[in-house]
């Protein structure tokens, strides 16, 4: 059994740096994506989805015993009945605000919006402040500096040098994921999908034949996708390399960009998703790399992603240690590159509990 333990959130949060600001900015990391989609409704539906998870924002920030951290939580959307969730779920140290004009990235209406501002100057304590984010942007960044050149010290707990955030978008794609867990994994050839990098639709439809030539159903992906969008399922009798090209084209969320075909493997008994995640936090080189929380991941019938159960019993499945293992080595070896802050390692385990790792979400996750 792993010794290493799922505790409450983790966090390099020091208060006396100042107090926190939590920026939820949860549709800027996925907001040029999900702009492919040709259906407008469909792209709003998609975008006002993700900004209402801004309400996490107001219970995110909690310390190793589960006591709430007060901050400042600023959403793209008003919180609902965020009083009430707030006692419901035991923490009451978040209050929100959010912008008048909300647009895709958070980060970006903030510093257009002088009353936000004024709130976090107001916020600070002596002159300092810690800003978190959902995710770590360029957007965020330009925040940063500028509350920095309105006088404001600020810290980036979770978030690596500015340098550095090509390393926090290489490893939030599959095709980086692919790349460095077969690198830095010693049991890779086993714990990653059969799999290929392509350029072009034409390249990833001649993937697909190839594993139908063996029997096996793949799936393309694209390689900065979010959520299973875009996401195309190939059985052995979907149809000539033409006619999968074919498909893939005229999908929206693929062709913009790298694609990933995969072997597809099915999960779970009875029909039943196991879908294990493991989030883990990057301190600053010096500092262990922890693991927050371990889950299983539920979807709902479409694929999207829906919430995580977290429970003791997870200790116990057959694709425990290995899923552990593997989230503590490549959090360790991504500190030593210079990463900081939160990511998931998220996977798949067939029905005999054999684990295959999918990708890493680099951000504070479901």
């Amino acid at each position: 059994m792993s010794t290493a333990p799922t505790t409450a959130m983790q966090t390099a949060i020091d208060p006396a740096k100042g107090p926190v600001v939590f920026i939820a900015n949860t549709v800027e990391s996925f907001c040029d994506f999900v702009g492919r989609a040709t259906d407008r409704q469909q792209r709003q539906q998609l975008l006002d989805q993700m900004a209402t998870l801004g309400d996490r924002g107001l219970i995110s920030l909690v310390d190793a015993k589960g006591q709430a951290l007060p901050h400042l939580s600023i959403v793209s959307r008003p919180v609902q009945h965020g009083a009430y969730l707030a006692e419901f779920c035991g923490y009451s140290g978040g209050h929100d605000c959010s912008p008048e004009q909300p647009s895709d990235r958070l980060s970006w209406d903030i510093l257009q919006q002088p009353s936000l501002l004024a709130e976090i100057r107001a916020y600070s304590q002596d002159g300092q402040i810690q800003l978190v984010p959902h995710a770590t942007t360029a957007a965020f960044y330009q925040l940063a500096i500028a509350l920095q050149q309105r006088g404001l010290t600020v810290h980036l707990p979770e978030s690596p040098a500015p340098e550095a955030l090509w390393l926090r978008d290489y490893i939030d794609s599959k095709a980086g994921f692919r790349a460095l867990a077969g690198q830095w994994l010693a049991q890779a050839d086993r714990l990653l999908l059969a799999g290929m990098v392509s350029q072009t639709p034409a390249q990833a439809a001649a993937a697909v034949t190839w594993f139908h030539q063996r029997q096996q159903t793949a799936v393309v992906k694209a390689d900065k996708g979010n959520d299973g969008l875009g996401q195309l399922i190939f059985g052995p009798g979907a149809g000539s390399t033409a006619a999968i090209d074919a498909a893939i084209q005229q999908n929206p969320f693929l062709g913009q960009d790298l694609l990933v075909v995969e072997q597809f493997v099915a999960t779970g008994q009875s029909g039943d998703r196991t879908s294990p995640s493991v989030e883990l936090f990057v301190p600053p080189l010096g500092q262990p790399v922890r693991v927050t929380h371990v889950c299983n991941q539920l979807f709902l019938k479409e694929g999207s992603f829906s919430g995580a159960l977290i429970s003791r019993e997870l200790a116990t499945a057959p694709w425990y240690d290995a899923l552990v293992k593997s989230g503590l080595t490549l959090g360790q070896r991504l500190q030593a590159w210079g990463y900081v802050g939160h990511f998931d390692l998220d996977a798949i385990a067939d029905e005999t509990g054999q684990l295959y790792l999918l990708e890493i979400n680099a951000r504070r996750t479901g």
